[in-house]
């Protein structure tokens, strides 16, 4: 499933939402919602967030914005799971987390009151978070870190030193790996 595609199914779910329920202000709520697929979220499914400007936004702009992990096209069962629980969020206007209220709301919308880091995503795959190895300069010690960190440390390397002995930080290159032996994180 595409992006796109997976937007307009989104945006049909919320639309279907609509139509079921009574509260005026979960409504104007879920129709006042943007819809975004956001490959780079690793550790959460879903996201529901309040946009700046809430209270003198303009009549047809967002006021909210749903933001969907791409691993959740896998399954379908998932992601109308995962739709109508940050539609949850949405509706109350994403206050009190996965309080009583939220669960309650969850509920009435058909979806699963829990939070998704601890539900199983059977046949669902994640991507790996990429590791990479680093060595500090001055005591010699190697440890990995993870892509945003290599990439900071590459961009500002003298902003970044090993917290033991403030040496420098050096990211070992793929000749500098093949040579050593394996690096335990």
């Amino acid at each position: 499933m595409t992006h796109e595609e997976m937007i307009d199914k989104a945006r049909g779910i919320l639309r279907e939402l609509r139509g079921r329920i009574d509260d005026e202000d979960f409504k104007e709520n879920l129709a006042a919602t943007e819809i975004v697929v956001n490959p780079r979220r690793r550790t959460t499914l879903g996201w529901a967030q309040r946009l700046p400007g809430f209270t003198d936004r303009a009549d047809d702009a967002p006021w909210f914005r749903i933001e969907l992990n791409p691993v959740i096209a896998q399954s379908d069962v998932l992601f109308l799971d995962v739709v109508l629980h940050e539609a949850a969020h949405v509706a109350i206007e994403v206050r009190g987390g996965h309080g009583g209220v939220w669960r309650h709301v969850a509920r009435q919308f058909g979806a699963v009151p829990e939070r998704y880091n601890s539900m199983p995503c059977e046949g669902v795959v994640f991507r790996q978070e990429r590791r990479h190895p680093v060595r500090c300069l001055r005591c010699g010690r190697e440890w990995t870190i993870t892509t945003r960190a290599a990439r900071r440390i590459s961009t500002f390397p003298d902003l970044w030193t090993h917290k033991r002995c403030g040496g420098h930080l050096h990211i070992k290159t793929k000749e500098e790996i093949v040579k050593s032996p394996a690096v335990a994180s």
